[in-house]
């Protein structure tokens, strides 16, 4: 068989923000990737403290009515609280039998929660001491919260909750809430919880025994939900598609959208005074917003670029290779000779193939078609198909482009003649055939439905 060289190319540092939470209405914590805690004095600055390093990843977890952040490692964890003399630490030693830590929960101040992956619940009063208090039905936990009368509501990857006691332990409901994987629970008073979920939709929900679906609103972004904050009146909500949304609890609609992020929002976090709210992004960088006019006060970190998408063509004695980038750069070129790159896209690159043995074709988040020509080093056509794409097959057996899109949608494109491509507009190639839910933007005209 014969070798040849590895070559490596680095577009962006790995090391970025995992984790980032309110210690004060001024300060905040940072957890990266790299096991660093880092705390900023005033959000306003980028000057930060290194704090503590070798934790492994981190989560933040904050607790209610006090200064105060858990930070859970990967085997150990730390309580950082600001006082007037400076910050005050407590340390100790997770469970041994844990599985991964899937959820924390912290109702009040000297009651931690832990729910392991499997749905083993683990509950301290003082942080050293750690007892298993039961199991739930329900697997794959991906999140929780503590509502009153000593209710607990976890949420599973499979879009199930269950409410349970601890003291005792009891299962009061199992529900199944959402068609995918919850990512949010929000408390939004003594009986009522909000939830968010990959399947993109909010839903409002009153805690009896049982919980009652109250209102709720589907296709709330383009991409999966990731997380949610309550501010004032308004629920905002932030998605991988980077946007984020404000919905009222009073008039029951999304009043607001934005572009908070390039990349997948996932943490929202209310300053303590509710007067600044922080987002984290994939994109390596977070904000912090002004909650009444909605405006970026701060943005620290730089937008962070990666291979998104790839394609590979092999030919004989030879393989061309193109990728495409976070940042709508698109690398190009054969593997022993090296690459050109040019920026063809403002948006993330998500999908892309080789439509022959010169043309790429490639598909951006905004839901943006592209034809690229490399000799020509010029985009042919393009045209918006639909909701960001997510992957692009080739069918050269029918002569069909397939393309897959965030809105659940796939959409089949008839390939013209080579010769002919480069001169027609793809917005005049009509899918053949759709397979899936109704999208959230109208598509092209069919010729023919299909229905999964």
């Amino acid at each position: 068989m014969k070798t040849a060289p590895t070559r490596i190319y680095h577009l962006a540092s790995v090391v970025r923000p995992c984790s980032v939470r309110w210690l004060t209405n001024r300060s905040i914590v940072v957890c990266r990737t790299s096991g660093t805690i880092e705390l900023q004095p005033d959000y306003s600055d980028s000057a930060f403290h290194l704090y503590r390093a070798g934790m492994g990843m981190l989560k933040l977890q904050p607790i209610p009515k006090s200064s105060s952040l858990l930070v859970l490692g990967d085997a150990n964890y730390e309580i950082i609280s600001s006082s007037e003399r400076g910050l005050r630490t407590k340390s100790g030693v997770l469970p041994t039998s844990v599985d991964s830590i899937a959820a924390c929960v912290i109702p009040h101040i000297d009651l931690y929660v832990l729910a392991s992956r499997d749905g083993t619940l683990w509950v301290s009063s003082d942080g050293s001491a750690w007892s298993s208090a039961g199991k739930l039905t329900i697997d794959e936990i991906t999140v929780g919260c503590a509502i009153s009368h000593g209710r607990y509501v976890f949420g599973s990857a499979r879009g199930e909750v269950e409410v349970v006691t601890l003291f005792p332990f009891v299962s009061k409901t199992r529900q199944s809430l959402h068609a995918d994987a919850l990512q949010d629970l929000l408390v939004l008073n003594d009986d009522t919880i909000g939830t968010v979920s990959r399947d993109r939709a909010l839903r409002i929900w009153r805690v009896t025994d049982q919980l009652e679906l109250l209102w709720s609103i589907p296709d709330l972004h383009v991409h999966f939900v990731n997380c949610a904050s309550l501010v004032g009146d308004h629920i905002w909500t932030g998605s991988s598609d980077g946007t984020i949304a404000l919905t009222s609890l009073t008039s029951r609609t999304r009043v607001a959208s934005f572009r908070g992020h390039t990349d997948a929002i996932r943490i929202l976090d209310l300053s303590p005074d509710g007067t600044r709210l922080l987002s984290l992004s994939d994109d390596a960088t977070y904000n912090v917003y002004d909650t009444k006019s909605r405006a970026v006060i701060r943005r620290h970190g730089d937008n962070r670029q990666y291979i998104r998408s790839g394609a590979f063509l092999f030919q004989t004695g030879r393989v061309k290779a193109a990728f495409g980038s976070t940042t709508g750069f698109l690398h190009y070129g054969e593997i022993e000779s090296g690459f050109s790159n040019v920026r063809i896209s403002n948006s993330s690159l998500r999908a892309m193939r080789f439509l022959n043995e010169t043309q790429i074709i490639c598909g951006d988040e905004t839901g943006v078609l592209r034809l690229f020509d490399p000799v020509t080093k010029q985009v042919l056509v393009s045209t918006r198909t639909g909701a960001g794409l997510t992957t692009i097959r080739i069918n050269l057996h029918d002569q069909t482009i397939l393309c897959g899109y965030r809105d659940g949608y796939i959409r089949v494109y008839p390939i013209p003649s080579v010769g002919t491509l480069s001169e027609q507009k793809l917005l005049s190639l009509q899918p053949t055939a759709h397979f899936g839910q109704e999208p959230l933007l109208p598509p092209l005209v069919p010729a023919q439905m299909i229905t999964r």
